[in-house]
């Protein structure tokens, strides 16, 4: 090997571990930066170059930079998002639909149901007024109009929030749990089967 060779390793191991040094500086400056994620550098042999029947190394080099990120914090963060976005559109629902119903309002489903047995009362107290009909009839007309109409709005609120997947959730799979079986004398027994619930999957006592 010459001198040249050993000169050109020893340049590529201080370039490849001053990349490391970087890194690591930037990981320690971004310790408390929220929503980085920490680095690491991974190191490869350089190529190896033939010398007659000898084949000579050529030092380290940098194979990449990846971010080191542990999976199942990753799951749990998915699985949060998935949950807050869930939890996003059933408040934009309940919204709608609070607006829809206008429970506080003058125009709400309670005081026409409230008109409504109003009339009915009227025509029973004076049954023979005519009048009194013809108001009872069109609070009944007045009624079922806004039924449909709650009915119609409700439905158009409801239609995007059918059988849409929760993001990020994975579906619930049985479990095999242990099961304690035999008298206790001749020692514990386990046996598996399948867990319908969640559950602690811990022996009897």
């Amino acid at each position: 090997m010459s001198l040249f060779s050993s000169l050109q390793i020893a340049n590529n191991a201080l370039i490849a571990q001053q990349i490391g040094l970087q890194v690591t500086g930037n990981n320690v400056a971004n310790a408390n930066t929220p929503g980085y994620i920490r680095e690491q550098v991974l190191f490869e042999a350089a190529t190896t170059q033939q010398s007659g029947q000898l084949l000579l190394g050529s030092g380290v080099d940098v194979a990449a930079i990846v971010q080191k990120t542990d999976r199942y914090l990753a799951e749990r963060v998915r699985g949060a998002s998935a949950d807050l976005a869930n939890g996003e559109a059933q408040e934009q629902t309940y919204v709608q639909l609070e607006s829809i119903v206008a429970e506080l309002g003058d125009t709400d489903l309670s005081t026409t149901l409230g008109k409504f047995f109003s009339s009915i009362h009227d025509v029973l107290n004076q049954p023979e007024s005519l009048s009194v009909r013809n108001v009872a009839i069109q609070q009944g007309q007045r009624l079922t109009d806004d039924i449909r109409r709650l009915d119609t709005r409700v439905r158009a609120v409801r239609a995007p929030t059918v059988d849409v997947p929760r993001r990020g959730v994975r579906p619930w799979v049985a479990r095999p749990r242990l099961r304690d079986s035999g008298p206790r004398s001749a020692g514990r027994r386990w046996t598996r089967s399948a867990c319908r619930a969640p559950c602690r999957c811990s022996p009897r006592r």
